[in-house]
């Protein structure tokens, strides 16, 4: 139980670690990976639910989601140029970070439900892009360095996800406004 107490803290120090590339875009205040993990894994159960997958099973692969970040509580969020020189064991940090929340458990019971292990990555990494995506076109208004960041949508593997792309490279991204 200290454990879980331990990494329910810790998971709070992601409220204060800022995303770093946009820093290098000139953003100054840029969104926390908490921030961004809380987004991407609406979107993750998003592309889940638009593919047929059944809600809980939806729900799992956005835990998956929310926590795809968690190593830089401990590592900090490394840019792009950053990761050319300095290397990080970002998979070694959230097996011993994680290791009591038994995340392999429920990708043990998506795969016994026909998930496989590619797919479910697969919906985390688009979350990821396309979260990016929709960042980088909030952050335009701000510095013009921002477009460079935006993802590609071949880098998009789930036809779902590349919908989704398509949809948040045209909409407004002040449409509530």
């Amino acid at each position: 139980m200290e454990e879980l107490a331990k990494l329910i803290v810790e998971l709070g120090a992601l409220k204060l670690v800022p995303r770093s590339g946009w820093l290098k875009a000139g953003i100054k205040l840029p969104e926390s990976v908490a921030e961004h993990s809380f987004r991407t894994a609406v979107i993750a159960y998003i592309l889940a639910k638009l593919d047929g997958i059944n809600t809980l099973e939806a729900c799992a692969i956005s835990f998956i989601a929310l926590l795809h970040d968690s190593h830089e509580a401990r590592t900090l969020d490394l840019h792009k140029l950053a990761k050319k020189y300095v290397k990080c064991c970002e998979e070694e940090v959230k097996n011993i970070q994680l290791k009591n929340l038994h995340i392999e458990k429920i990708y043990e019971e998506l795969a016994n439900s026909g998930i496989d292990l590619e797919k479910i990555n697969d919906y985390v990494k688009d979350a990821d892009r396309l979260e990016l995506l929709i960042q980088a076109r909030e952050y335009e208004n701000i510095s013009e360095l921002a477009k460079h960041f935006k993802p590609e949508k071949s880098e998009i593997k789930t036809k779902v996800g590349k919908l989704i792309f398509d949809l948040l490279e045209r909409i407004d991204v002040k449409w509530w406004d």
